[in-house]
C-alpha cells in the first residue's frame, strides 16, 4: 500500500451547482480508500437543506448509511455547520440568525487530516456559492 502524505492528501469534490453528484463522488472516493486499507474521513463543513446530519436529506448521513465501516458511527462528526433551508450557507446562517467561522471550519480540516488520509471534504452547492 502506497503511504500517504498527509499534508498533501485533501481532496476537495466541488461542482457547477446542487445536484451534480458531488456527494456520490465523495461516496466513491471513501469506498474506494477503504477498500485499499486507508483511514479516509468524509468532511462536509457546511450542510444546507437539511434539518440534522442525521436526516434523510444529510449528505453526510447518505455517506455513513452506505460506507460499511461507517455505519455504526455519528455522521454529525462530519458536519461543521448544518443549516435547515437549502440555499446559498451565507444565506441559510443569516436565516438562522447565526454566523459561519471559517477558523472553526479550518480547525476540523487540520484535525481531520491528522488522523485520516486522505480526507475527503465536499463543498455546499456550486463552486461559486457564498459561504461568508
Amino acid at each position: 500500500m502506497a503511504v500517504l502524505n498527509r499534508s498533501a492528501d485533501i481532496l476537495f469534490v466541488v461542482g457547477t451547482d446542487t445536484g451534480v453528484g458531488k456527494t456520490v463522488l465523495s461516496l466513491l472516493l471513501i469506498q474506494f480508500f477503504y477498500a485499499r486499507g486507508y483511514t479516509p474521513f468524509y468532511l462536509k463543513p457546511v450542510q444546507t437543506g437539511c434539518e440534522d446530519p442525521y436526516d434523510t436529506d444529510s449528505d453526510a448521513g447518505f455517506i455513513y448509511r452506505h460506507v460499511k465501516p461507517l455505519r455504526n458511527r455519528a455522521p454529525a462528526d462530519s458536519i461543521i455547520y448544518c443549516f435547515r433551508n437549502p440555499k446559498a450557507p451565507i444565506f441559510a446562517a443569516r436565516d438562522e440568525k447565526r454566523t459561519i467561522d471559517l477558523s472553526l471550519i479550518e480547525r476540523a480540516v487540520t484535525e481531520k487530516a491528522v488522523m485520516h488520509a486522505p480526507l475527503v471534504i465536499e463543498g455546499a452547492g456550486g463552486v461559486l456559492v457564498p459561504v461568508t
